[in-house]
């Protein structure tokens, strides 16, 4: 059994009885290529969840301690802070842009620039929407590359908007308590140089304007 106790009479515990979630995903996609280089599209999904995970306080019944050969008498009166299966469903929405082309009109010494953009959004809605977690509703990337026979360069912007991530659970914590991811905008830089047919060598830094990872609660 692993686990740690929490309180006087508290458990904090995996469920070993907990059941896989599963969707059903209904997906959209148009697109769009440029006679020249580049495309655009656009897609839609929809996905209905079932039985996704939730963290929940329970009390310590037989039935759950059987699961880990505990004596359901030495544990009555404690309680489980565990993951559960929700028993509403979630309905997830969005869509997706996606841009990328060739700057052949660029002169000469400029030729093989490439830009490109995707934009993502995200919701959810249903009876369990409120303890769906672990999804960021925007991001944006966009980025410019510049491609030529022995070497490439590419530089990437991504924003990432706020994100709810775990829900919050104990003793003495206020209902609807969530793990808010703050936005963040962050650089990504990579390079690759070939010295000959066999040997490359390439360089790649992320987040280069060194933005902080911050979990705000």
């Amino acid at each position: 059994v692993s686990g740690t106790v929490f309180g006087d009479n508290g458990i904090t515990i995996n469920n070993a009885g907990i059941k896989a979630w599963n969707a059903r995903s209904t997906k959209a996609t148009l697109e769009y290529y440029f006679s020249r280089g580049g495309f655009v599209s656009i897609s839609g999904f929809r996905r209905d969840i079932d039985n996704f995970f939730i963290s929940s306080v329970i009390p310590a019944s037989p039935q759950f301690l059987a699961l880990y050969g505990l004596d359901g008498e030495e544990y009555a009166g404690y309680e489980v802070s565990t993951q559960i299966n929700s028993p509403d469903k979630v309905r997830m929405e969005g869509y997706n842009i996606n841009y990328k082309q060739a700057l052949t009109f660029l002169p000469e010494w400029a030729r093989g620039v490439q830009v490109f953009a995707n934009f993502n959004s995200l919701r959810a809605t249903g009876a369990g929407a409120d303890n769906f977690t672990g999804f960021i509703p925007r991001t944006i990337n966009w980025g410019v590359s510049l491609s030529r026979a022995r070497y490439n360069l590419k530089v990437n912007w991504n924003y990432r908007g706020f994100g709810r991530d775990s829900i919050v659970t104990g003793r003495s914590i206020e209902a609807g308590t969530y793990v808010w991811n703050p936005q963040r905008m962050y650089v990504d830089c990579s390079a690759d140089y070939s010295l000959t047919k066999r040997l490359a060598v390439f360089a790649s830094v992320r987040n280069l304007n060194s933005v902080p990872e911050n979990i705000a609660g």
